[in-house]
């Protein structure tokens, strides 16, 4: 209903402007309904839209399947990149780097890449049945997300130590320092939480109601003494 109001709005309107955070959340489809309202003359295909920025065409011929998956994944890989040639005319972006040169944003500081040589037995045994999973004749999908899933928890855990670790130290450099730790599952909140409770830590997590989110993120926000943040992947939102 919205979009139907926007549109009978928007006839006969020399200049339109869309607003947006997240103009494409998941497909390039979902662009097609600002651009049908901008140029309806040029944009007026919604299946033809889609066919040709979301459905790649495939190649008319492929020495093996594996090779056709190669060339399907690379041109899928291209699409985005040529509707962001195609769009520039029509889109302003205030991007990370824009906002960094005015002084809107701090300095970007260096990507620091945790590495974990051995993540333990229980990992590899988990991977073992993963790969085997995908290989069978009974391959089941949910059944492989579940495994999936058991990886990335074996894996956070195996990262805990040493980001406690590099945690300690930016903390320990200089006393105004804060850090934010985002992990994806609650036990490895947990114990992070635990190993750096001496600098005072507030989480953001799925099991918060939104008041309690509103009050860690204050806390965070305003108190010298909370300079850690842990937030799961349920919990994320501007801090």
């Amino acid at each position: 209903l919205r979009t139907k109001a926007a549109r009978t709005l928007a006839r006969g309107v020399p200049h339109l402007f869309f607003l947006s955070g997240t103009p494409i959340p998941n497909r390039a489809e979902e662009l097609w309904t600002t651009l049908n309202m901008l140029n309806p003359a040029e944009w007026r295909d919604l299946s033809g839209f889609r066919q040709a920025w979301d459905q790649p065409t495939p190649p008319r011929w492929a020495e093996t399947p594996s090779k056709l998956r190669a060339e399907m994944s690379r041109r899928r890989c291209e699409l985005p990149q040529k509707l962001s040639l195609r769009l520039a005319p029509l889109m302003l972006r205030r991007t990370k780097s824009l906002l960094r040169s005015q002084g809107q944003l701090p300095p970007l500081m260096p990507a620091t890449v945790v590495r974990v040589p051995n993540p333990g037995d229980a990992y590899h045994r988990r991977h073992r049945e993963l790969v085997d999973l995908v290989r069978s004749r009974d391959y089941q999908y949910a059944a492989a997300l579940v495994l999936l899933g058991h990886l990335r928890r074996l894996a956070g855990l195996a990262k805990i130590e040493p980001v406690i670790d590099l945690a300690a130290d930016r903390l320990e450099a200089h006393e105004s320092n804060k850090v934010v730790i985002w992990c994806a599952h609650h036990n490895v909140r947990q114990k992070l939480a635990d190993g750096l409770k001496s600098w005072g830590v507030a989480a953001i997590h799925g099991r918060l109601g939104a008041a309690e989110r509103e009050a860690a993120k204050a806390a965070f926000q305003t108190q010298t003494q909370t300079r850690v943040m842990v937030i799961t992947e349920a919990g994320e939102e501007g801090i």
